[in-house]
């Protein structure tokens, strides 16, 4: 009998002693990781995210007076400010009125205002006051429609959707370009298709899930632990190892031109249709295809060149920027006969300040550039 109870005892502490080393590397690696990473992971995955939710007009919408948070990501500014509409506002917030002449700016990070020093600083901001000045008296607003990660179909969906529920525009302007050639730059080989992200193929799943009731509490904890635990995390790694290249994109090889001109030809036909949706509002549309860091739109400064490089190392081949290039390219052979479509991929070609922010985001002096040729081109519509 003492044996038994000898032997179950010895089994008890060892168990606790498994359960006590367990503990024990959980505290350490979290620890680690987070002394490690601080401040980025604390802005990042400790901080609630609160300024967005989910919208089924392009799939997330920021939320109306709650800033956008942009600590510990390595922009000049850490918040940008959202007025009572959802919009980036352009220094404060105020109410629209029935007289105002609304220009509505559609885009992706760049135009939200990532790269600029402060909302007064945003091409949607700049553009504003160059309208104001260029017709003094007049109440022309220029709302700040971008939303970090947009593409031309998210826009679209905005646009279409979102947008009569709020006001109604007397102009639309989208500027964009880069996040759509991102697409199928990373994506190619691996499920890239038309108007598709690869977390839209998540949403899609998740919902579902929970519609048809098949959701599992043991998967739900399964994932919740993998997320949130050094341990579980790390076996989940070991098991199911990540892809071949340290950023989103698994893409190991350049794209296939015919995949680049399929996606040339989608972003334009979202131009398209937002054409024909801005003119039911009794809106003029003009697109703009947006500068990128590419030696054929610029020289390149030996900072900029780093910035390219560094940025190329997110992917196995030396493929991203001759990808983003011969995208452009077929958007601008493909885009013949659009006349609201208008190129600005060139205009920092002799300017010799500095434009670009990072890779894609530009400088209040950049924003600056873009708003002015922006101006060129709608003035003639006021």
């Amino acid at each position: 009998m003492n044996r038994q109870a000898s032997s179950s005892s010895r089994k008890f502490f060892s168990v606790l002693l498994s359960l006590g080393m367990l503990l024990a590397a959980e505290t350490l690696g979290q620890a680690f990781y987070f002394a490690r990473h601080f401040p980025k992971t604390y802005s990042q995955n400790y901080q609630p995210k609160t300024f967005t939710r989910f919208s089924i007009y392009g799939v997330y919408d920021y939320i109306p007076g709650v800033p956008v948070d942009l600590r510990g990501i390595g922009y000049p500014l850490n918040y940008l400010g959202v007025d009572q509409y959802g919009f980036v506002h352009n220094g404060y917030d105020r109410p629209l009125k029935e007289e105002d002449e609304i220009v509505l700016l559609l885009g992706g990070s760049t135009v939200e205002g990532r790269g600029a020093s402060s909302n007064r600083n945003t091409i949607a901001a700049t553009l504003e006051r160059m309208l104001q000045g260029k017709f003094p008296g007049r109440p022309i607003r220029v709302l700040n429609g971008g939303r970090a990660g947009y593409f031309s179909y998210q826009e679209l969906a905005f646009l279409a959707g979102k947008i009569p529920q709020l006001l109604k525009p007397r102009a639309v302007i989208s500027l964009n370009g880069r996040n759509d050639a991102d697409l199928p730059a990373g994506y190619a080989d691996f499920g890239w298709k038309p108007n598709w992200k690869p977390y839209f193929d998540t949403l899609t799943r998740d919902v579902n899930r929970r519609i048809l009731q098949v959701a599992h509490p043991l998967l739900e904890f399964r994932e919740w632990l993998i997320a949130h635990s050094i341990i579980a995390g790390t076996l989940s790694r070991i098991l199911r190892p990540a892809p071949p290249v340290s950023f989103y994109a698994p893409q190991e090889k350049s794209p296939r031109p015919e995949i680049l001109s399929r996606a040339a030809r989608a972003y334009l036909a979202n131009h398209a249709v937002a054409h024909a949706a801005a003119r039911t509002l009794g809106a003029s549309y003009y697109a703009f295809l947006q500068p990128i860091l590419l030696e054929s739109q610029k020289p390149l400064t030996p900072e900029e060149k780093k910035i390219q490089e560094e940025w190329g190392k997110h992917y196995k081949g030396p493929f991203f920027w001759p990808a983003l290039e011969i995208f452009y390219a077929e958007v601008l052979r493909q885009a013949g006969g659009m006349d609201f479509f208008h190129d600005l991929s060139r205009i920092f070609q002799k300017v010799p300040g500095k434009v670009y922010w990072d890779n894609c985001h530009y400088t209040d002096y950049g924003n600056e550039l873009i708003a002015r040729q922006i101006l060129a081109e709608i003035v003639k519509d006021f």
